[in-house]
Order: C-alpha cells, then structure tokens, then sequence
C-alpha cells in the first residue's frame, strides 16, 4: 500500500504497520458516544472517557487514517501558553490569561504522566 502523508513520523509509523486494516463505515451504528475526528482532541477524549467510565461504547470517526491530519502534521511539540502570555493578558486580561496558563500547565503534567504510563 503506497502511502502519501506529510509527516515522516507518520510514514515510519505505518511502515512498521504489518496488518493495518482500514475499515468503512458502511452501516448504521449505535454507540453511547461519538467522536468526529481521530486526531490528537478525538483520541484523547475517547481515552479519558473511557478511564472514567470503562463500559462506555464509543465509536470514532475518522475521514482518513487516526492521527493523518493536522494532529500527525504537527511539530510533535506542546508550546506552554506562557510563551504567549503578553498577547493573550492583552486580549482577555490578566486574570484569564494566568488561568490558561496554568491550564496548560496541568495539560502537560498530565500528558507525561499518560506516556509513562503507556510506555510511550
């Protein structure tokens, strides 16, 4: 299967893909919840819904390969919001941009524990 993706990571990871199946949907489904969009927002909300509630259907629907668009195009980096705090405490105020910040923050401590974790 020849395939034709902008990021090398993506090309190396399918590479190694030795009995990738792509499915279609062809028919009608019922799930108790449904992602559009299998990039970085859509799996880690399937992920982090399913830690809180195990038993939960979820279905993800994604136009192309999980991780293909704007998710596996990426620089594979997190920019803290601090960077742009400046622009951001212009915009919204000091009170919101400190708490975006902090967000942020959180959103990082938690994304490393998850790749410990998972061994990623």
């Amino acid at each position: 299967m020849e395939y034709h993706y902008q990021s090398p990571w993506f090309v190396e990871a399918l590479q190694k893909e030795t009995d990738l199946k792509i499915n279609q949907l062809d028919s009608n489904l019922n799930t108790d919840i449904c992602i559009i969009g299998g990039g970085f927002t859509g799996l880690w909300t399937a992920l982090k819904i399913k830690k809180k509630s195990p038993r939960t259907d979820i279905v993800i629907i994604e136009k192309d390969l999980c991780g293909s668009g704007a998710s596996g195009r990426n620089g594979g980096c997190m920019i803290p919001q601090s960077t742009k705090f400046t622009a951001m405490k212009n915009t919204i105020g000091i009170k919101d941009a400190k708490k975006m910040v902090s967000a942020t923050a959180v959103s990082y401590t938690h994304l490393r524990a998850h790749e410990t974790k998972a061994n990623l």
